[in-house]
């Protein structure tokens, strides 16, 4: 007997597979990262086809599968976010750091109001809490092997000024991060 599962997600990636199929990624409240199938979703005549868009936030029923779940019914909670840069960035760096299988419902709320950012410092905040959220950002004496003075103060709560005004600052904020993962051999 199948087992059947709904839940709440946020439909990260999506790529084709055959000729009908896509390959759907999943941050889920309830099952953490989840990497399904929906099949015949590409034919017009799909009742999933208007449900999955990229960055919807999405119902869900699932069922397990061998290599991937299943995807059996989704109906759209709310309409999907442009594939901004910021946006896409944001979305690359959680399909690195995540795995199938496990929940975090902080990495939830952070995806949740990721869909409310609207700024590049929004979106370098979630990223950086994302970091702390899984143990991976450095102690606070430490940020400064990372990080430039002004973003380590941003970081800490110590200055709410305008931040990532320019092009090299956004650059510096990107390394800093790389910079971290790579520490915890994660790049």
């Amino acid at each position: 007997m199948r087992a059947y599962y709904g839940t709440e997600g946020i439909v990260l990636a999506a790529y084709d597979r055959g000729e009908t199929d896509r390959c759907m990624t999943f941050f889920t409240r309830d099952f953490g990262r989840v990497d399904a199938i929906a099949k015949g979703l590409r034919v017009i005549s799909s009742k999933l086809r208007g449900h999955l868009t990229l960055f919807s936030r999405v119902r869900l029923l699932l069922t397990p599968g061998k290599e991937y779940w299943r995807i059996l019914d989704a109906e759209t909670k709310d309409g999907g976010l442009p594939p901004e840069a910021p946006v896409q960035d944001f979305v690359n760096f959680l399909l690195a750091l995540t795995v199938s299988g496990v929940p975090d419902s902080r990495i939830w709320e952070v995806i949740i109001s990721m869909r409310g950012a609207k700024s590049r410092e929004d979106f370098f905040m979630n990223k950086i809490y994302v970091l702390e959220t899984l143990g991976i950002l450095p102690a606070q004496e430490k940020l400064k092997y990372f990080f430039s003075p002004r973003a380590c103060a941003y970081i800490v709560g110590m200055s709410r000024d305008k931040f990532l005004e320019n092009e090299e600052e956004v650059l510096l904020i990107a390394l800093g991060i790389k910079k971290i993962l790579s520490a915890n051999h994660m790049v």
